[in-house]
């Protein structure tokens, strides 16, 4: 009980304010008929109803992909799977439906939009750097483009070794894992 109660909190730590109706699909109100009860028999009977902690995170993740609004912003919605599937349970593949190899080829067809976007991005941004050369800034009607001198990143890995800081030390300073999502195309 401990733990899905942990489990619960964690999510609910990284979720805003604006999640609270994805938090009652998680933690829905207490029945009305059932408040005059003492709280360890509610828990017990709820408890009972669900035998196992694979049982509780499979009703959980039935009830949170029915709740999930894909029409908010995208990094919202992303946020709130992050939250509620934190970290992988099953390792088994499965044939995806219809509907779930649609959403695939989307994603494939909007990387390689986004790829050429990227690809004549970057082009323009190469004439701006021409044009702007030993300066730093070109303006013009109603944009500003500057390139500037900006101060290298720390290779914390290489000065960890360099200092010999134990694995243990580096491991709490560690932020913590998350999923990535990659798609990929393969050659039937």
């Amino acid at each position: 009980m401990k733990k899905r109660s942990n489990v619960a909190a964690a999510a609910a730590s990284t979720l805003s304010p604006d999640d609270a109706p994805l938090l009652l699909v998680m933690h829905p109100p207490v029945p009305p008929a059932e408040e005059s009860q003492p709280r360890r028999k509610r828990v017990a009977k709820a408890v009972a109803a669900v035998a196992t902690a694979a049982e509780v995170a499979a009703a959980a993740a039935s009830a949170a992909r029915a709740a999930v609004d894909f029409s908010q912003p995208a990094e919202r919605v992303k946020k709130l799977l992050s939250a509620l599937f934190p970290v992988a349970t099953k390792d088994a593949f499965r044939v995806a439906t219809p509907a779930e190899a649609e959403h695939a080829e989307r994603y494939l067809r909007a990387r390689d939009a986004a790829s050429i976007a990227e690809g004549e991005k970057e082009h323009a941004a190469n004439r701006l750097r021409f044009a702007i050369g030993e300066g730093e800034t070109i303006k013009g009607e109603g944009w500003v483009a500057t390139w500037k001198n900006e101060t290298g990143n720390v290779d914390w890995s290489a000065l960890a070794k360099e200092l010999a800081i134990p694995e243990a030390t580096i491991a709490r300073f560690r932020k913590p894992s998350h999923r990535v999502l990659r798609v990929t195309e393969k050659d039937e």
